[in-house]
């Protein structure tokens, strides 16, 4: 899927609901606690990494434990054999993004949310936005027999 968003048949891939229900489109990312930080990784256009975007950010203890404490069952992006907790996330701002977190409940009740400083997701996302509209238009041209 590395740099694409669309499956064969023109669906969007990674493409989630909001875990609150409020409708609002969210994309697949994957997190994990690496050195005292967590550490995001979402796969998309480049933006910093050859598969997407990697960030790292501090977060409080009791959030670190809530996802050390979870499931890992994503392979890393990076082809490291680390495993993560699936996740997602939607632009807030032109410099934030809310991520969501399924689990047992932590500040929501279906998990965990929080929000991120963090440019480059919000370029991901909207570079596989448009990446996606651009498809979505090239599909949709018939080319005519003369």
């Amino acid at each position: 899927m590395s740099g694409s968003t669309t499956g064969k048949e023109g669906g969007e891939i990674g493409i989630v609901e909001c875990l609150a229900g409020s409708g609002r489109k969210f994309r697949k990312c994957q997190i994990r606690v690496r050195s005292g930080l967590v550490h995001l990784q979402a796969e998309g256009v480049p933006v910093n990494r050859e598969y997407g975007v990697a960030i790292d950010f501090a977060a409080p203890a009791d959030v670190l434990d809530y996802i050390e404490n979870l499931e890992h069952t994503e392979p890393s992006l990076a082809g490291t054999g680390a495993l993560y907790v699936p996740a997602q996330f939607t632009p807030i701002s032109d410099q934030y993004v809310q991520v969501q977190v399924k689990g047992k409940e932590f500040n929501r009740d279906y998990g965990l949310t929080f929000k991120v400083f963090s440019p480059e997701l919000v370029m991901l996302y909207n570079n596989i936005s448009i990446y996606d509209e651009l498809v979505g238009r090239m599909a949709k041209l018939e080319i005519e027999e003369p």
